[in-house]
């Protein structure tokens, strides 16, 4: 009975670090997608670029969206950096814990098999650094997961400033009567990366959250 419940202990510590993994690995994806949108923005900003040079004197209205679209830009490239790098910290650490939650499982199959009494305490004095490393691990985690959150709410904020942004281009489009055209392309490219910049932040949000909930069910089955 020991030894099947060890079992089953190990199987779902297994599976629920598998599933921590996992929401890391989502992390890197969302983030590395969402880079290659942002190159995407960084072409509207050269584009703009290229127009305010084109509609000459009137083009300094232009110059000031220009600015703010390539201030926009580097801001979510910065982020999505550390977001990248933070991902592969999660990742690394989580495979390290499905390690220790392996070694920790024999380590205790081995007691119940019997150690001779010379070896006892050497043995669970070995089990208690396992334990101490994962618990580590664990903290270390719930510590970047909760710089992640930090990060995403700095890409929300950022995502709030785009509307402006395309205010301001349309109101340029009424005052600068060439080129409207690419202008208005331009905001609704706008438009769209928000849109999928909303979208990308709440599902890093709701990954998150899932890394979290792993590492809480890990702590509680330890308790």
């Amino acid at each position: 009975m020991s030894n099947s419940s060890d079992g089953t202990g190990k199987l779902r510590a297994a599976l629920t670090t598998t599933d921590l993994y996992r929401a890391c690995m989502q992390l890197s994806e969302e983030a590395r997608s969402l880079l290659v949108e942002n190159e995407g923005m960084k072409r509207l900003g050269l584009n703009a670029q290229v127009l305010a040079a084109q509609t000459g004197n009137q083009g300094g209205a232009l110059e000031v969206i220009v600015a703010e679209i390539g201030r926009l830009s580097r801001g979510i490239r910065e982020i999505l950096s550390e977001l990248g790098d933070s991902a592969r910290v999660l990742s690394t650490a989580s495979i390290e814990i499905l390690h220790l939650s392996h070694l920790r499982s024999s380590y205790l199959l081995g007691n119940v098999a019997g150690i001779d009494p010379s070896s006892a305490d050497r043995y669970l004095g070995t089990l208690g650094e396992i334990d101490q490393r994962r618990s580590n691990h664990l903290d270390s985690l719930g510590l970047r997961l909760s710089g992640v959150e930090s990060l995403v709410q700095d890409l929300a904020r950022i995502a709030q400033q785009i509307p402006p942004v395309t205010t301001m281009i349309r109101i340029v489009v009424t005052e600068i009567k060439t080129h409207s055209e690419g202008l208005l392309g331009t905001v609704e490219d706008l438009k769209n990366f928000h849109g999928n910049l909303d979208q990308k932040v709440e599902r890093m949000r709701q990954i998150r959250s899932e890394g979290s909930n792993r590492i809480h069910d890990l702590r509680e089955e330890y308790e």
